[in-house]
């Protein structure tokens, strides 16, 4: 099967997956854990759409400069829907075991403030002119910054998961998510470090893309 072929197979299976997912999820009640994971899963499907549809049209328009910007605006819209993602997810987390976050003197709600400090860091970064979005040019160092914040989220949020490791109810549903976090990032770093300077390296965003969907099981694991 071609390359292209595959590609656009797997990418559109992967959105009709997600959501599908994010709208049983959303049958919750507002204020139920499901919902807001609901929530975070559509919001990853809306930046993962704006990325993915561009990118499946380019494989039968490769030369149109058109799509070219609708890929680069997509890869930012990923990237912002990827951050609000992962700080959906911790809130979710929050609201399964009850954290408090008034609590200054409290591990959690110090890591919470370092957490979207980190966030609210890399989506300011995402918004500087020089990471040449729209035109595709090289980036210089700004994959590298964008990405460090990003890093450190995910090693607290995969730490903030672990910590519940034997948490209740037993059997504590989210014990795939660390290492379901850890994955992603392991996956998805050496692609967006890389710029696209070794296109082969592109491939790494598929199996990236199953840890979401073994996160997105998870969620759908939790009893409404």
């Amino acid at each position: 099967m071609p390359k292209t072929v595959f590609e656009t197979i797997f990418d559109s299976a992967y959105l009709m997956f997600a959501l599908a997912a994010s709208c049983l999820l959303l049958r919750s009640g507002h204020n139920s854990a499901r919902w807001i994971f609901g929530v975070a899963t559509l919001t990853l499907f809306i930046g993962d759409a704006c990325h993915l549809i561009p990118r499946i049209f380019a494989f039968a328009h490769p030369a149109s400069a058109a799509l070219k910007r609708a890929k680069g605006a997509g890869r930012l819209a990923a990237s912002v829907t990827m951050t609000l993602y992962y700080v959906m997810v911790a809130y979710g987390l929050a609201r399964v075991y009850s954290y408090s976050f008034d609590s200054a003197a409290s591990v959690w709600a110090a890591g919470w403030i370092v957490f979207v400090i980190m966030a609210v860091t890399r989506l300011l970064l995402l918004a500087f002119p020089g990471n040449h979005w729209l035109s595709g040019a090289p980036s210089g160092r700004f994959p590298l910054y964008r990405n460090l914040p990003f890093a450190m989220m995910g090693a607290l949020l995969a730490a903030a998961f672990l910590a519940q490791w034997n948490a209740s109810p037993n059997p504590n549903p989210f014990k795939p998510m660390p290492l379901a976090i850890l994955l992603s990032f392991a996956f998805y770093l050496p692609v967006a470090l890389d710029d696209g300077r070794h296109p082969k390296r592109g491939m790494l965003m598929i199996p990236k893309t199953l840890t979401y969907v073994w996160m997105t099981v998870t969620y759908l694991r939790l009893t409404p």
